[in-house]
């Protein structure tokens, strides 16, 4: 099956999915609290089914904690910073789930995007039909 690209993805989808695969259970518990995102997944056409999806936005978010915790925690180190211990898994935590939430609105943004596209040209589908008829 063909996948679509995903957004802040440092990984090709079959590593990715490998990856992910200890997070199905998680991703269960996140694809029922988004009832939305199945069919999302479905009209955009990325390629990912549910369980695959929300097991993929699990393991993102821990892949991103670790890194942004451990960048945040370095530069912290380096310009000798107080409550470091609380302010690097906060930061992490913040930006990692700014990604995740970009990862749930990415399959709505590409609907809209088709959506868009079709309506742009239906005008002038609509015109070419009405020559034909005449």
């Amino acid at each position: 099956m063909k996948y679509k690209p995903l957004p802040f993805n440092l990984f090709p989808p079959k590593i990715l999915l490998a990856l992910s695969k200890p997070f199905t259970g998680f991703g269960k518990i996140v694809s029922a609290g988004f009832p939305f995102l199945e069919i999302d997944l479905i009209q955009s056409e990325i390629g990912y089914n549910i369980r695959q999806y929300s097991a993929i936005i699990c393991f993102q978010f821990l892949f991103y904690f670790i890194i942004f915790t451990l960048i945040t925690f370095l530069l912290g180190l380096r310009f000798k910073a107080s409550y470091l211990y609380i302010i690097a898994p906060t930061v992490g935590a913040i930006l990692a789930m700014l990604i995740i939430l970009q990862l749930l609105v990415y399959p709505k943004i590409l609907v809209n995007r088709k959506v868009r596209e079709t309506e742009a040209n239906l005008g002038f589908a609509l015109r070419a039909i009405l020559i034909q008829t005449r």
